[in-house]
């Protein structure tokens, strides 16, 4: 029972980062946050916007036991999901 509780958990963090990853690349929302931003009265490209959810993800993910192929494919594939949402 607690393995299928650790791999629930895993899954469930999975799922949070790439959301996370995914609405946070959305070009909308790459411009609000610069907006936001630039009225705070600082600078900030989308290319860093982009760059921070990146390292995010990749943190997230390694939490969990991603590899850094993994952690790649799922930058160049934002919303795409794996079939299994764990490792095991």
């Amino acid at each position: 029972m607690a393995a299928v509780c650790d791999l629930a958990g895993e899954a469930i963090r999975y799922e949070s980062a790439v959301t996370k990853f995914e609405t946070a690349v959305q070009p909308a929302t790459i411009r609000a946050n610069i907006a936001v931003m630039r009225r705070a009265g600082h600078s900030i490209s989308a290319a860093d916007l982009r760059e921070c959810a990146r390292f995010e993800l990749a943190e997230a993910l390694t939490e969990i036991g991603y590899d850094d192929r993994a952690i790649e494919w799922h930058v160049k594939h934002p919303g795409r999901r794996e079939r299994r949402a764990y490792v095991a």
